[in-house]
């Protein structure tokens, strides 16, 4: 069967999403080699606009380059007729309305609905196209993919019409083949994720207030992918803050494995997350994790985090300082979640995306 992957992704800056779209086709690439069946079973192509800033390299997808236009335009006037009657897999939350309406062959990701649960994140233009489009990507898609069982439940509460049709698919960490680079500080809090509301800097930034009035020789490292998606906050670095903070855009893999390695500790302090690939990546390089207490990443993370409130800084700053002072928990969280980081794959996520792609469009 032939599928075409919509390759919007290739034309937009990283975030989960885009990493999660990558890996995921890079995977499946590998797979090729790996598993012939799959060559019998699976012919990919990846569609995309022109205007592509990430070049993957991969041996057994092809990539073509159509149209002129650029971002929605393209996905929604583009997309839909070059794809020929031709199945369509979409992996960031949206998807050509035309091909929902009139093809119906369409399997789409959509990572979670937290433009429903943090409307104020989200700019007013996006978070009105999505709460157009995704309840009629519910609706009308062959079938969802979401990033965790608990995202799963969330998505069939406000939309019970999508519960047949709905599979949660765990995301993996880094590939095995990446080497981290070497990274020469020490002794640093890793923060990685965007500037927008729902990832709570702010609350990382006053628990590290409260770690440098404690006056413990801990700094922080914080890692800001960029989106237009979000209504970021802005950095307000207070006295005694700017000189003990850090502040990086955009990294490599290999560089962002390498601050993972050497970091005392990676702090995740999300309201929400459909499921949260960096916890998984701070594992498998053996950082301890601390991280919000909330269903998606006790889920993904188990009794390999320790976990903390995230409105409450204090309780933040009070696991960081638990760490600091007991080196015996803090090994145990590194032993626990290399043995958790092993559950999680890209292998696995392209081999079970493979198995539900086979099992919807056979029954269809």
């Amino acid at each position: 069967m032939e599928i075409i992957i919509n390759g919007r992704f290739l034309t937009q800056k990283i975030t989960g999403v885009q990493r999660y779209a990558q890996q995921l086709v890079k995977e499946i690439d590998r797979l090729y080699e790996k598993e012939e069946i799959i060559k019998k079973r699976f012919q990919f192509k990846i569609l995309a606009p022109k205007s592509i800033i990430h070049h993957l390299e991969l041996k057994h997808i092809p990539i073509k380059k159509i149209g002129f236009l650029k971002g929605h335009f393209w996905e929604q006037l583009v997309l839909p007729f070059y794809l020929k009657n031709r199945i369509l897999l979409c992996l960031g939350n949206t998807a050509p309305l035309l091909t929902l309406f009139f093809n119906k062959k369409v399997i789409v990701t959509v990572h979670d609905l937290g433009f429903k649960y943090f409307p104020k994140n989200y700019r007013f233009l996006f978070r009105t196209f999505y709460s157009i489009i995704i309840p009629l990507i519910l609706k009308y898609a062959w079938a969802i993919i979401t990033d965790s069982q608990s995202e799963k439940e969330k998505i069939i509460k406000r939309y019970y019409f999508v519960k047949e049709k709905i599979f949660a698919i765990p995301q993996g960490g880094f590939s095995e083949e990446l080497k981290a680079f070497d990274i020469r500080e020490k002794n640093y809090l890793l923060y990685v994720g965007s500037l927008s509301k729902k990832k709570n800097f702010n609350g990382f930034l006053s628990a590290l207030e409260i770690i440098v009035k404690k006056k413990l020789p801990l700094k922080a490292i914080a890692i800001i992918s960029q989106n237009d998606i979000f209504e970021e906050i802005a950095i307000d670095l207070k006295p005694g803050i700017k000189e003990r903070i850090k502040i990086i855009h955009q990294v490599s893999d290999e560089e962002l494995m390498g601050y993972y390695k050497n970091a005392f500790l990676f702090v995740f302090p999300s309201f929400h997350e459909g499921a949260g690939i960096p916890p998984i990546e701070a594992m498998s390089c053996g950082c301890p994790v601390i991280c919000s207490d909330i269903p998606s990443l006790r889920e993904r993370c188990g009794e390999a985090a320790l976990y903390f409130n995230p409105y409450s800084p204090e309780d933040i700053a009070q696991k960081i300082i638990l760490l600091w002072e007991n080196e015996e928990l803090r090994k145990s969280l590194i032993e626990k979640g290399l043995e958790r980081a092993k559950i999680f794959s890209w292998e696995n996520t392209a081999k079970q995306t493979l198995k539900i792609l086979e099992k919807v469009i056979y029954k269809k």
